[in-house]
């Protein structure tokens, strides 16, 4: 694995100002370049090319000095080092403030996938090394994520395993494995889902008419169901269609969970605000804490260490 530096005075990735401390940034975030058939022979300098000129075209002018990601890992697993830190690229509407980007050369999508275990390994390398660069420790490889998982985006990006990746990272700095957080068990609904019921959608649930992943933000939250014909199960939100899933992949209530003081729980990775509606740092889901109170409607509980009231529906009992 080598490192190339970039021009860092190129039309597409031209330096600027610090615009940002080491510490905003909390989310290092994973694409691939999706490239099905020629992802081996992409290189930075393509992906350079189409932000001075096709993105340029499509989004305006100011974007062409930006990029989508500091670091690229082209196909032969060396790295491409573009963007300095605390410059903002534009890999994630909305969310460029808080973090980094690293893209895999090539497409990690379903069962498709020309992204080779060399490039991964240099992945898990370079991933490790800037949690070095921000102090990070191992416990903080959670915040390592695949960019379909930033909060607000719509894409598929990305099918890499997360967890290997993040098992990985954690060994090459030294930390002991993660567990595969256990999903909340939840009722059974086939025969039971009725128009206008608020369920949520199952996590890796993909949508009928395009096959694509269902976003996060879509996920981790309340929708309504909108029409029902067989396994095809139409959801709304906010009186907005936003598309068809099985019926496999709707999950209603969850169990009852006798949850006491004393109890060790799960933080569900889809959980997203407290109960008070603060949000919920990345760093805490997926993490086990003990429960220190339970409210008298047995709806939420305090959990020690964070000193924050979430709703036991956005926990799991272990």
């Amino acid at each position: 694995m080598a490192f190339n530096v970039r021009n860092r005075i190129s039309v597409a990735l031209g330096h600027g100002a610090n615009e940002r401390n080491l510490n905003d940034i909390n989310l290092l975030v994973v694409h691939h370049s999706g490239n099905p058939t020629q992802g081996a022979h992409l290189t930075s300098a393509m992906l350079e090319n189409w932000w001075a000129t096709g993105a340029r075209n499509a989004m305006g002018a100011p974007n062409n000095l930006r990029g989508g990601y500091h670091e690229v890992v082209t196909h032969n697993g060396d790295v491409d080092i573009n963007m300095q830190d605390r410059r903002q690229t534009w890999g994630a509407s909305g969310q460029n403030w808080n973090t980094w980007h690293i893209c895999v050369v090539g497409q990690h999508l379903g069962n498709t996938s020309n992204i080779s275990a060399n490039q991964l390994e240099s992945l898990a390398q370079r991933l490790a090394n800037k949690m070095r660069d921000l102090s990070w420790s191992a416990n903080k490889v959670t915040n390592i994520v695949r960019h379909r998982e930033v909060r607000n985006q719509s894409t598929s990006c990305n099918d890499i395993d997360i967890v290997a990746l993040r098992n990985r990272v954690r060994a090459i700095l030294g930390g002991s494995p993660v567990q595969t957080p256990t999903p909340p068990q939840t009722v059974p609904t086939n025969g039971t889902l009725r128009v206008g019921q608020t369920v949520r959608v199952r996590d890796g649930a993909r949508w009928i008419d395009t096959n694509t992943v269902v976003p996060t933000f879509v996920i981790i939250r309340d929708n309504v169901i909108n029409s029902i014909t067989g396994d095809r199960i139409v959801i709304s939100f906010n009186n907005i269609v936003l598309g068809a899933v099985r019926r496999a992949d709707i999950i209603g209530q969850t169990s009852p969970q006798n949850i006491t003081v004393g109890a060790r729980v799960r933080v569900n990775n889809t959980a997203n605000t407290w109960a008070t509606g603060q949000q919920i740092p990345d760093w805490v889901r997926g993490q086990t804490y003990t429960v220190s109170q339970v409210n008298n409607a047995n709806t939420q509980a305090l959990l020690s260490g964070v000193n924050s009231w979430i709703r036991l529906q956005d926990v799991t009992l272990l």
